[in-house]
């Protein structure tokens, strides 16, 4: 499998601010699918409790049979603020992949959160997911469509620590790793050359590409490690065999995560 462009690269205007257009249409079968899951969100919360809805991510670019596409991202929004957020039980997801497969011959892993309407509209990572998302149901709209660059490097430094205190700042262990892992470690290092250059994307190909311009001499590492990423991308978790193939990268992921901690705090005043 080739790595795609699937999301977007936003690049500041003279304001130092992104913009994101919600513009684009979104095609039956996304609607259909969405349906499927909606049906079970529905059934899951009080009606009256909910406040709005939104989805987001590379299914909004690309057509939704394209396989570079495994997830269907729906961001609830409720009235209650007694919570944070909580993600959709397991079981109804497997009833939704379920009746997508008997459906369609085909399904995207319905990776369904419900929000507080508080933390949705004010916590800096729900932020960017206002930035990126479009309102597909509800009474009130709180996407947004353009964010501050100050907004991204506060987002990125928040998760460049949860990162690193989390899979690096111990030894390693192959029992934390996910695929998200490599996800976030692309988002960081990359988006960081990006902001560089006032520009921000959550995809991991221009991620990849400012990484491997920053570090020529690692290209066939990151290569590698994006195939890793790319093979296991539609099981959420490396298979057991790939185990040893993870572990010849720790160096290099922990050299390039070193450096770009230092950087972060040269460029933007940040101790991480």
């Amino acid at each position: 499998m080739k790595l795609k462009k699937i999301g977007e690269l936003y690049k500041t205007n003279l304001e130092n601010k992104f913009i994101s257009s919600k513009d684009k249409d979104i095609s039956q079968l996304l609607i259909n699918l969405i349906n499927v899951s909606l049906d079970y969100v529905k059934s899951e919360i009080n009606p009256e409790s909910l406040h709005s809805i939104y989805l987001r991510g590379s299914c909004l670019k690309r057509d939704v049979t394209d396989k570079s596409i495994s997830d269907l991202d729906i961001d609830v929004v409720l009235h209650d603020n007694s919570f944070k957020y909580y993600a959709m039980n397991d079981g109804y997801k497997e009833k939704i992949i379920d009746k997508m497969n008997k459906l369609y011959g085909f399904s995207l892993y319905p990776d369904v959160v419900y929000y507080s309407k508080s933390y949705w509209s004010s916590h800096i990572e729900s932020c960017i997911f206002r930035f990126q998302s479009k309102k597909i149901e509800g009474i009130e709209d709180l996407s947004i469509t353009s964010l501050d660059i100050d907004e991204v490097i506060l987002y990125q430094q928040k998760l460049m620590k949860r990162v690193y205190d989390q899979y690096f700042s111990r030894p390693w262990n192959r029992n934390f790793y996910s695929n998200t892992l490599i996800k976030r470690f692309y988002r960081i290092c990359g988006g960081l050359e990006l902001l560089k250059n006032g520009r921000f994307s959550l995809d991991i190909y221009y991620c990849y590409t400012a990484l491997v311009e920053k570090y020529p001499q690692h290209s066939d590492l990151l290569q590698e490690l994006v195939r890793l990423y790319l093979t296991n991308c539609h099981v959420f978790s490396i298979n057991p065999e790939e185990y040893d193939n993870l572990n010849k990268f720790e160096e290099t992921m922990r050299s390039i995560l070193e450096i770009s901690r230092i950087e972060w705090n040269i460029i933007f005043g940040f101790i991480l």
